[in-house]
Formats: C-alpha cells, structure tokens, sequence
C-alpha cells in the first residue's frame, strides 16, 4: 500500500471512524492552501452518502459545493 493511501486511512481511523474500512475509488491531492487557520471541511451529500465523503481544504473550493446560505453561516458563526 502506499504510504499516501496508508495515511489517509490512519487519518479516517482516527478522525473519521465511521468511514474507517471504506475503499477510495479516487483521491485527489493538492499542494498548496489558503486556508488562514488550516482547517478542513469534512461533509458528505445525503443523496450520495452510503459511498462519498468530501474533504476540501481552501477556502474558494469547499465555497463551490455548499448552498450560499451556508456559506454565510460559515463567515458569521461556525455551523457545528
């Protein structure tokens, strides 16, 4: 296995139980943020959520998938 796969699943074991066991049918990395407090949002899209899961790190990509309701919430209050 490689050491990539292997430490996201040391991740999902961890931070993510519930998905721990899960296949990855494709991964996507990418190398740089501008994420000012370098968190992540992890979510899923409820008419897909027996098999996805999505972690996006910056800030102008998770702005793309979530209603812009959210959106504001998450610059007014954080929503958990």
């Amino acid at each position: 296995m490689p050491s990539a796969l292997y430490a996201i699943k040391q991740f999902v074991s961890i931070f993510l139980p519930e998905f721990n066991g899960a296949s990855f049918e494709s991964t996507k990395l990418r190398w740089y943020t501008d994420s000012l407090d370098n968190s992540f949002l992890i979510d899923y899209v409820p008419t897909y959520a027996e098999n996805s899961i999505f972690v996006c790190k910056r800030l102008t990509s998770w702005q793309r998938y979530i209603p812009a309701p959210f959106q504001v919430a998450t610059f007014e209050q954080p929503l958990l």
